[in-house]
């Protein structure tokens, strides 16, 4: 709320995936459209970017369940969401007026999966964003991302802890996570594991590099590998899903 009353500034919101960004930035539009009829200077429009795969759904969808049984709020309080891909953003604003740009307010979902370099372009044209990113697995890279933009000067680090969807301490949550294996997804680069397939440990000399094939048996009954691969998985494969713990073990 306090960046929509300052002329420029950057908040940073990292969390795991599955704790509730999409959700968390629904939240925040809601707050801002509530406060908009009251708060002179607030921003007019409102810039949406996601990745091409999301289209803004998840914060479309859950901004329309907190608006469900009270209508259309954006034409009310005279406020436009546009939903727009990343370079489309940045041409948008390139061809418009420097006092449209004043009074847009940016929101990135998912910015780590966005280049450096387009989101330094897409900072630099709007005064005032709100960029979203995942902390763990491949998207790991969100780590990184939230570091180094975080030098920048006017930018707020939040980081979400406590999921939207469950309670704090939920059993439930944690049976899930260690069901489908979620937390070998937080593989730290340069992290190493001695556990291998059989007929790598059974081939392999110090310091050689051997490939072999996991078999489907060995995974199901050898927790430790089949969690391994999976954290392997999760660290070099864009927005892991829990049915590709399935399809492993389906055909690994």
């Amino acid at each position: 709320m306090s960046l929509c009353a300052q002329r420029q500034g950057s908040i940073i919101l990292a969390a795991e995936r599955g704790r509730g960004k999409s959700t968390a930035l629904a939240f925040a539009l809601k707050q801002i459209l509530d406060a908009k009829p009251v708060a002179p200077g607030w921003p007019s429009h409102i810039v949406l970017v996601t990745p091409p795969r999301h289209a803004g759904e998840p914060v479309q969808r859950a901004l329309n369940l907190l608006y469900a049984s009270s209508g259309d709020a954006c034409s009310e309080v005279g406020v436009t969401i546009d939903k727009l891909p990343p370079d489309a953003a940045l041409a948008r604003c390139q061809c418009a007026d420097s006092a449209i740009a004043r009074q847009t307010l940016l929101i990135v979902d998912e910015a780590a999966s966005i280049s450096l370099a387009l989101l330094n372009k897409l900072r630099a044209v709007y005064p005032r964003n709100i960029m979203a990113t995942t902390t763990g697995g491949y998207e790991g890279s969100g780590s990184g991302f939230a570091q180094r933009f975080t030098q920048h000067p006017d930018t707020i680090l939040c980081t979400l802890l406590q999921p939207i969807r469950w309670a704090p301490g939920d059993p439930l949550e944690a049976f899930s996570r260690d069901l489908l294996c979620a937390e070998s997804t937080q593989v730290k680069p340069g992290s190493s594991t001695t556990t291998a397939p059989a007929a790598a440990r059974q081939s392999a000399r110090a310091g050689e590099v051997i490939v072999a094939m996991a078999e489907r048996s060995e995974l199901a009954n050898d927790e430790a590998l089949l969690r391994s691969v999976f954290g392997l998985l999760a660290a070099a494969h864009y927005q892991t899903e829990p049915r590709d713990l399935r399809f492993m073990l389906d055909a690994p």
